[in-house]
């Protein structure tokens, strides 16, 4: 029997403005990396023990890109994938972040040494997993295409009070 592991999670980052296309960021993983060197992907990271789905996303997000999101949406969905290296089933949330058009991506090094920011067809053609592919369609029919459901929001930024 294969081990099913539910220890990571899976984030795509947008941004847009008024009468511009949105645009993806997709991260390529460092050269010093362990696991799939120079694989571009979305950001991904571990769950730690005794957080939540939605604590290590907004987590990984700051760790790995030091952007602050508007709001955060579930997708609904998983991936989901056969990992040779520890013969195991991986189930993996996956959430859309939004930030502002403004933010500055400054990358953990140590996870990955590229980033772009791209319209969706380009990170289509870019992104090396299936699973990451199939859920940015699903996310730009879902969330770009048509209003996205508020069952669906998890976190919202919320201006501090004076």
């Amino acid at each position: 029997m294969l081990p099913i592991n539910t220890n990571l999670i899976g984030c795509h980052v947008l941004r847009y403005r008024p009468k511009a296309p949105t645009e993806c960021l997709i991260l390529r993983r460092s050269p010093e990396t362990a696991i799939y060197p120079g694989l571009w992907q979305i950001l991904t990271g571990h769950i730690q023990q005794d957080e939540t789905a939605v604590q290590a996303v907004l987590r990984e997000i700051k760790e790995e890109t030091k952007l602050n999101p508007l709001v955060l949406y579930t997708l609904n969905s998983l991936s989901r994938f056969y990992e040779p290296l520890d013969n195991s089933i991986y189930l993996v949330p996956l959430f859309l972040a939004v930030v502002p058009y403004s933010s500055r991506v400054i990358l953990n090094p140590k996870e990955h040494d590229r980033y772009k920011w791209c319209y969706f067809q380009e990170a289509l053609n870019t992104l090396t997993w299936h699973q990451h592919r199939r859920s940015l369609t699903h996310v730009r029919r879902e969330f770009i295409e048509r209003e996205p459901l508020k069952a669906l929001k998890v976190y919202e930024f919320q201006p501090p009070t004076e």
